[in-house]
């Protein structure tokens, strides 16, 4: 029996690097842009609490000076690209909830003497 009787396996695995290493590759990119999407929604979603965090406290400033604080609020929210969804003035405590895209965030902001008894 010569060497050119013997046939290949069947399951002859010439070119089987090149198909593994695109299925890495995808895969590679796939859980790089899973990455990526997470990562913008958090972002979007810090930038959101942050619009809020900086509304409340010029709300709460606004009120402490006799202003209405929602209108103060609304504006600051406005210049972090969010948008008030609602505004509660209770007392100098001013609590508001900012949209910004698809995310949104509640923050509260008053005076340190109006949070309430130390224990």
């Amino acid at each position: 029996m010569s060497r050119k009787d013997i046939r290949p396996w069947p399951g002859d695995e010439r070119g089987s690097t090149t198909v593994t290493g695109a299925f890495i590759t995808a895969l590679v990119l796939t859980l790089t842009m899973a990455a990526i999407q997470a990562g913008a929604v958090l972002v979007e979603q810090r930038r959101a609490a942050v619009a809020a965090d900086l509304a409340a406290v010029a709300g709460a400033v606004d009120a402490q000076r006799g202003g209405g604080g929602c209108d103060a609020a609304a504006r600051i929210a406005a210049a972090n690209g969010a948008t008030v969804d609602g505004c509660v003035r209770d007392g100098e405590d001013v609590q508001v909830t900012v949209a910004r895209g698809q995310r949104s965030a509640v923050a509260r902001a008053g005076p340190a003497e109006s949070a309430g008894p130390e224990e």
